[in-house]
């Protein structure tokens, strides 16, 4: 899929700061909904440090790096959130999703972190 021009530029910009400072994803991730909404964009998008995805669709990086044991990842952050270590969990669920693991993302902002 080939996002609109604005789209990927808010995507890259996103990314760039996320990877700056994982522990503030969720953060960046609220700011980022903003920006798409304003834009017109109407899909969930979710954005990790290896690829990008919407319910339906994954970016070729978040392809090529698919977990194979799917959901260790945010078994990790979970356990961190459960421990009070929620930006920990942040940043690692940002820095370590990958695949399928990206589009539940969300779950974990949502779950933990809100």
């Amino acid at each position: 899929m080939l996002l609109p021009t604005a789209i990927q530029q808010a995507l890259d910009l996103t990314l760039e700061h996320t990877l700056a400072a994982p522990e503030l994803a969720l953060n960046l991730a609220l700011d980022l909904d903003d920006q798409l909404q304003d834009l017109g964009w109407r899909t969930p998008l979710t954005l990790s440090a290896r690829g990008t995805a919407t319910p339906d669709w994954l970016s070729e990086t978040a392809k090529d790096q698919d977990s194979p044991a799917p959901s260790s990842t945010l078994h990790k952050a979970d356990q961190l959130a459960r421990d009070n270590k929620g930006q920990q969990a942040i940043a690692l669920g940002f820095n370590q999703a990958c695949g399928r693991e990206i589009p539940a993302l969300n779950l974990l902002y949502a779950n933990h972190a809100l």
